[in-house]
């Protein structure tokens, strides 16, 4: 039992997905005494769950969204922090959205330099979805660096930064997918 409740709540695939998802995901394929008991107590017990646990209310962005036409046109990215340093040292996670499809990506980092900022930009998701032709950020140090304004000049993609009244230009990145946080933020 101990085993089946590990392997389809802490691998990076299953993400820590919380105890109602963890029973849903272990009901379709087993059933003991007590189960769902067990899976609760499993889910109350999980250390890494209970550091990450937050505040989780949501605030509507208040605004107009940057519109797209095609997918990967417009995108954003941003930086959100701090999470408790993973085993491998990250306490950052960099977010991509895609405007029109709404599709995102999370990725954990170390820190948050312009360097580091660049480097899974262009590995991660330039070289899988194209430049397209505008990038979205907020106004944080590693994104109005000239190494990163200069990389998207290169990259032939506009960048823009909002003002900081006008936070919603980001709004898709104010929507976060909690499951993706949630699995990323251990790794």
């Amino acid at each position: 039992m101990q085993e089946v409740m590990t392997l389809n709540h802490d691998p990076l695939y299953a993400g820590h997905p919380g105890i109602k998802r963890t029973y849903s995901v272990i009901a379709l394929r087993y059933w003991w005494p007590g189960m769902r008991k067990s899976i609760e107590d499993f889910g109350r017990s999980c250390d890494l769950c209970l550091r990450r646990k937050g505040n989780r209310e949501f605030v509507a962005p208040i605004g107009e969204v940057e519109e797209s036409t095609a997918p990967f046109l417009v995108t954003s990215l941003d930086i959100t922090s701090p999470y408790v340093t993973s085993p491998r040292g990250n306490k950052y996670i960099l977010k991509f959205i895609d405007h029109f499809t709404k599709y995102m990506e999370a990725f954990p980092i170390h820190d948050q330099t312009a360097e580091t900022c660049v480097q899974i930009y262009v590995t991660q998701l330039v070289t899988r979805h194209g430049t397209g032709s505008k990038l979205i950020t907020d106004q944080g140090r590693s994104f109005m660096s000239s190494f990163f304004q200069d990389t998207c000049k290169i990259l032939g993609c506009e960048l823009r930064a909002p003002p900081v009244t006008t936070p919603s230009k980001i709004a898709p990145l104010n929507v976060p997918s909690l499951t993706s946080y949630r699995s990323v933020s251990l790794h």
